[in-house]
């Protein structure tokens, strides 16, 4: 079993070494350096936070709600605390099986240790804890369950007097409720339709603005951010549309946290300044003659630079 599971994890793991040793920089060599170099952005107490709303008695992942900030959009943080029922549970359950199922009881404790590296890991998230950043601790709470769930398996094996007919049961039983979580997910995923179509259009007459503005000569597009969320999110789908259409695109130094030191712009010649805003960042601009309204769309007012030598500042004071 151990030369299998070493094989497995070998198998899964080889892109990523692959591109580790092709490419620079390699993703781990990243990862390596982020974790080394940067301290911890959100007290462990909020990464908890983060980390019990999948372990609560009714958790995140069961049914799909996340409480947001109301302004922010991030993970509301200001309600009390979850109990962490089935973090308990699952210390019970490994007190149960360690000495008759030890199978389960290392799955236990690799659960356990999951939950410790989830709320380390949340604890190093750049900037507010927005709910697609930690939609994967959907698992951890899910793998809780799983563990659970197989050892009170192992438990009821282990004991002197067993029924098969109750193990038949629980195996139809299992073997329905996945059919039916399968089944439902499959038409969840085939009729899924386009989760911000808002965005998507304000996105697509954005992009048609900057490439209505775009010089003739060479060079690479700029994309800057005011101070909401909002304005940073539609800069990054300027960005992936235009690189999509073969436009090379930088950003801002304030941005480089997520898009990579690599995409920051640097000594590349500037074809074209893109700076969305919403509205409580209209007044950051200082207007020039350099500086040029493009237009509203939504929410959203663009604003260019077509000059290679405009200085466009934001006065974020």
């Amino acid at each position: 079993m151990g030369v299998v599971t070493a094989a497995v994890a070998a198998i899964l793991w080889l892109p990523v070494a692959i591109q580790q040793v092709r490419d620079e920089p390699g993703n781990l060599g990243v990862l390596l350096r982020f974790f080394r170099d940067h301290g911890r952005e959100h007290s462990y107490g909020d990464a908890w936070h983060v980390v019990s709303e999948q372990l609560a008695l009714v958790p995140d992942w069961l049914h799909g709600h996340v409480v947001r900030n109301l302004y922010s959009g991030a993970v509301d943080l200001s309600g009390a605390t979850p109990i962490a029922v089935w973090a308990l549970v699952l210390a019970l359950a490994g007190i149960l099986v360690w000495r008759r199922g030890k199978d389960a009881f290392r799955l236990d404790v690799l659960v356990a240790l999951t939950i410790v590296a989830a709320v380390v890991s949340v604890s190093r998230i750049v900037g507010d804890i927005f709910p697609y950043l930690v939609t994967w601790t959907w698992a951890v709470g899910m793998l809780t369950w799983l563990a659970i769930a197989w050892s009170l398996i192992r438990w009821w094996q282990a004991r002197d007097t067993v029924d098969p007919r109750v193990g038949r049961v629980a195996l139809i039983v299992g073997a329905a409720a996945l059919g039916g979580v399968t089944a439902g997910n499959t038409v969840d995923a085939a009729t899924a339709g386009n989760p911000d179509a808002a965005g998507s259009h304000a996105v697509a007459a954005l992009v048609a603005k900057v490439r209505a503005a775009l010089p003739e000569r060479e060079g690479v597009v700029e994309i800057a951010a005011g101070t909401t969320p909002g304005s940073a999110w539609i800069g990054a789908g300027i960005a992936a549309q235009l690189e999509r259409d073969g436009i090379e695109t930088r950003v801002t130094p304030e941005l480089g946290f997520a898009y990579g030191p690599d995409r920051v712009v640097k000594d590349e010649r500037v074809r074209l300044f893109v700076l969305p805003l919403e509205d409580p960042d209209l007044d950051l601009v200082q207007r020039s003659r350099c500086v040029d309204d493009a237009g509203r769309v939504g929410k959203y007012t663009l604003f260019l630079a077509s000059s290679a030598d405009c200085d466009v500042r934001l006065n974020r004071g």
